[in-house]
């Protein structure tokens, strides 16, 4: 097994900083903002974690059973494309 020192954290360490600054951002947007667009963002989050989950579960399942392996960044992109989804569902829903 190969040894894991600091040296190999140390990149993932280096992006920490701009995870607390989305999160802050986007919790200071949360709270700053009235009602309606409060149950926008989370109505989109909602959507987002329900299309997101399945379809990596699904991946992580093909890959288990022999289907290609798929970088971390494709789970990402998963979970963005479905809260840009979850977003364009409620927005058209009270339009």
């Amino acid at each position: 097994m190969q040894d894991v020192g600091i040296g190999t954290w140390q990149p993932m360490l280096l992006t920490l900083p701009g995870v607390v600054v989305i999160a802050w951002a986007v919790i200071a947007f949360y709270r700053e903002s009235d009602e309606f667009a409060q149950r926008q963002l989370g109505e989109s989050f909602i959507i987002g974690f329900a299309v997101g989950v399945p379809l990596l579960l699904v991946v992580g399942l093909l890959e288990m059973f022999g289907g290609p392996h798929l970088n971390w960044m494709f789970a990402f992109g998963i979970m963005m494309t479905g809260w840009v989804v979850g977003s364009i569902v409620s927005a058209v829903r009270y339009r």
